[in-house]
């Protein structure tokens, strides 16, 4: 694997594919079923059981910076949901308030 193409898939890992996680959660925190917010963060913890599973394969070691950053995500995802949630709920007590 040449770097160029090592360091494409840092960033598409690193950068590109939090963000679009991201703006999906917040689109899916949203929804009127709560199992739908649920998905995102299955998919990145998912993805990051495979990457240490790779890794340990590969290097036959553990690596806790990936665990951490993984372990940031979901604890980022589950607050875009919590925010988002709370959000909607006050926005919709404000509007039966005054209608």
């Amino acid at each position: 694997m040449s770097e160029s193409f090592g360091d494409m898939i840092v960033i598409l890992f690193c950068v590109i594919l939090p963000i679009i996680f991201a703006l999906l959660q917040i689109f899916l925190s949203t929804r009127k079923h709560l199992v739908l917010a649920v998905v995102i963060p299955f998919i990145w913890s998912a993805l990051g059981g495979w990457m240490m599973i790779v890794r340990y394969q590969m290097d036959r070691e553990f690596s806790s910076a990936l665990f951490i950053f993984f372990l940031c995500g979901d604890i980022i995802l589950a607050g875009i949901t919590l925010l988002v949630r709370l959000f909607l709920q006050k926005r919709r007590s404000s509007l039966l308030k005054e209608g």
